[in-house]
């Protein structure tokens, strides 16, 4: 009985400290690359990278978007133009295409109701 009542802390202290592990910061264990919007361009027939579009206001939208869709993302402390997301998604161009559009979408929404 004294050995399984001194196993017991033991036990308890090995979990918590693995669920501690479990709890990094996604900084320290993610590689980041910055978001370039995407956008179809007529003239070329084809999507084109728009990094200009990254503007404080574009960011915000761009933010609660991806947050809307579970995305991870991460915006540098102190910068209103740069946005960083997984590299798999930067590398989705469909799917940067698809988000730059929402956030464009939600910022007209925005604008609209403004002007109302």
């Amino acid at each position: 009985m004294k050995t399984l009542a001194r196993f017991i802390p033991l036990l308890f202290v090995a979990v918590m400290l693995w669920g501690c592990d479990r709890d990094k910061d996604e900084s320290e264990t993610t590689r980041w690359t910055e978001f370039v919007p995407i956008v179809w361009s007529v003239e070329e027939d084809d999507l084109v990278a728009k990094p200009e579009m990254l503007t404080g206001d574009f960011i915000g939208a761009l933010a609660e978007v991806l947050s809307r869709y579970g995305e991870r993302f991460r915006r540098e402390p102190g910068s209103t133009d740069r946005i960083y997301v997984s590299p798999e998604l930067a590398a989705d161009r469909d799917l940067v295409w698809n988000y730059t559009t929402k956030a464009q979408d939600l910022l007209e929404e925005r604008r609209g109701a403004v002007e109302k």
